[in-house]
């Protein structure tokens, strides 16, 4: 049953708020190291204290990255398939590897796989995105793409949610983000309700800044009851003979949702002669994306998968106790390396 506006409005702010807050901590050391990164050791009092004086940052880390990013550029990662349970077989994977490679070359995969490493390589924490698209305005039907996150501040997520599975699966909401306009908004969205923020700006002021509106993906799990049933086909009648047959395996049940049985039984799916065995309530997870400026929802979808279409890459994750809390630490490359090198730009210019 889909849910009103007012409901996922007022889910998604309180979500939004508390994700930012738990999150903040890790963004503004992941922004530190890219700073690092990029050549610029020296913070805002450094460079007022040393005004008209030597600030020498020799390249010094950038070897350190090369060693483990330049690999990945020579041979680039991908995903593979095994057949294994739940009557997969080496004949399917392979089915499915040459449709995702397929995938892989049309989205140009290795940009994405790329920028997502890189990132966690450097800051800690990347991502990637998996979306659906019409591969041109005359396509009749729609193919998937996997697009990267050049900005991995514009996902925004509960920590608690990523730090127990790194690649994101276990995630029950998600935002995708990015900051727009008023006029831009507006010439994107001439049917939205709002047309003027500067009353909502005080009160949100997580989604309207400075003329600019934070319009978001909002990705959340959604559950809905569903009665799962347990059908067990006929046991095969062996034909009179003279030697008796060799025992024959039960046959393998069914599963189907009990919503599904009568298009079953007319696709002839279910033999004759079959026998209910079980019926068990479920959770049935679905996907829903809603579209929103936080103060409104523009509009909503739902994704046909049951996982939200997006993969985390994390560098080394650690659980820390902090006044009695348990505190996540996410960790770069370029952690451990600012302080070594910046006493050795400071060496430097001194010497300069």
């Amino acid at each position: 049953m889909a849910r009103s506006d007012e409901d996922v409005l007022e889910e998604l702010r309180t979500r939004y708020d508390y994700d930012v807050t738990e999150w903040q901590d890790i963004e503004n050391e992941g922004n530190k190291d890219m700073q690092y990164v990029s050549g610029d050791p020296w913070s805002t009092d450094d460079k007022t204290l040393r005004k008209n004086r030597p600030m020498i940052a020799p390249e010094e880390m950038g070897q350190y990255f090369n060693q483990v990013i330049n690999p990945l550029r020579k041979q680039p990662r991908g995903v593979r398939f095994t057949g294994n349970g739940n009557g997969a077989s080496d004949k399917g994977a392979n089915f499915y590897q040459n449709k995702w490679r397929e995938i892989e070359y049309r989205s140009h995969a290795k940009i994405a796989y790329l920028a997502m490493a890189e990132n966690a390589i450097q800051r800690s924490y990347g991502w990637l995105r998996l979306k659906r698209d019409y591969l041109s305005p005359r396509a009749p039907n729609q193919d998937l793409w996997i697009e990267a996150v050049p900005d991995p501040n514009m996902i925004t997520v509960d920590v608690h949610e990523l730090a127990a599975r790194p690649d994101g699966s276990a995630l029950t909401h998600l935002f995708s983000k990015s900051w727009v306009s008023e006029q831009e908004f507006k010439a994107a969205h001439p049917h939205a309700k709002i047309k003027d923020f500067d009353s909502y700006a005080q009160l949100h002021q997580h989604w309207i800044q400075g003329g600019k509106i934070l319009k978001a993906e909002y990705w959340t799990t959604e559950t809905e009851p569903r009665q799962l049933v347990e059908v067990t086909p006929p046991l095969m009648q062996a034909p009179n003979r003279m030697v008796a047959p060799q025992p024959s395996a039960p046959p393998k049940p069914l599963y189907l949702f009990a919503d599904e049985l009568e298009a079953a039984h007319k696709e002839h799916r279910i033999p004759e002669g079959s026998t209910v065995v079980d019926v068990r309530t479920v959770d049935y997870p679905t996907v829903w994306t809603y579209l929103t400026n936080g103060i409104e929802i523009l509009n909503r979808h739902q994704w046909p998968g049951k996982f939200i279409p997006f993969v985390s890459c994390l560098g080394k994750v650690l659980f820390r106790s902090d006044g009695g809390m348990t505190k996540i630490q996410l960790l770069s490359m370029t952690r451990f390396g600012r302080d070594p090198w910046k006493a050795m730009c400071y060496a430097d210019s001194q010497a300069m």
